[in-house]
């Protein structure tokens, strides 16, 4: 039975047993550790259920992808689709494809990638375990969308290193131009392969990073030799 309770307010999972699990992940980290057998844990219902109230929690939720299941629908069929899911990775999970839309910039559109809402949870629940992970190894400077931090800890940090004593006068702010347009999804497997020695979990980013692209009747394959782009969208976010 899937830990969720169902209410006229919405869905109501208990989170302890899923943040205990992950403070454990992140102690671990710490000291150093590699890590195996992740694969089998993202069949675990809690883990799973909690990453599901998150991502529909988020305003995209109500954004359907090529299989146009929509946030309403998810919620009323939610014990099911949370077995869908673990009865999917028992069986090798198959990424469904991604619906390209597009939004303005001030100089011309960008591309955004909107994923299933199945490979959505699915994605948060990746992201929980590798957050977990490599948190304890960004630099205590970096504040970006990392977890408990702001960007009033960022300012907070320029401000005291901006005092007489600590001798800097200026901030500088910069973008990296076309980050999700240029990364490279072998050097980033590689770079999994560090930390997590468990060749199926990895072999799942990995297809999640290829999937298929659909925009309008058309399907493309991100061969390659031809793209490396990763979809934005779902549970993906560089981090500064």
């Amino acid at each position: 039975m899937i830990p969720v309770e169902v209410t006229e307010a919405g869905l109501c999972v208990y989170t302890k047993p899923v943040e205990n699990f992950l403070d454990r992940i992140y102690e671990r980290s710490k000291h150093g550790h590699t890590f195996h057998d992740l694969y089998k844990v993202l069949t675990w219902p809690r883990l799973l259920s909690y990453a599901a109230i998150r991502i529909l929690g988020n305003k995209g939720a109500y954004t359907a992808g090529v299989d146009g299941v929509t946030k309403g629908y998810f919620m009323r069929t939610f014990q099911q689709q949370i077995t869908e899911i673990r009865k999917s990775l028992k069986e090798g999970y198959k990424p469904g494809d991604i619906l390209r839309t597009y939004i303005p910039k001030k100089k011309g559109k960008r591309p955004l990638g909107i994923s299933i809402l199945r490979d959505r949870v699915l994605q948060e629940a990746i992201r929980l375990i590798l957050e977990a992970i490599w948190e304890p190894e960004f630099s205590p400077y970096s504040h970006g969308y990392r977890i408990r931090r702001s960007r009033e800890d960022c300012l907070k940090d320029t401000f005291l290193y901006m005092q007489p004593n600590r001798k800097m006068a200026y901030a500088l702010e910069g973008d990296i131009v076309g980050f999700f347009d240029n990364i490279s999804h072998k050097i980033l497997y590689r770079l999994l392969g560090r930390r997590i020695h468990d060749h199926k979990f990895r072999v799942l980013i990995w297809r999640m990073m290829r999937a298929r692209i659909a925009e309008g009747k058309k399907l493309e394959w991100w061969l390659p030799w031809l793209k490396t782009t990763l979809p934005m969208k779902g549970s993906r976010s560089a981090k500064v």
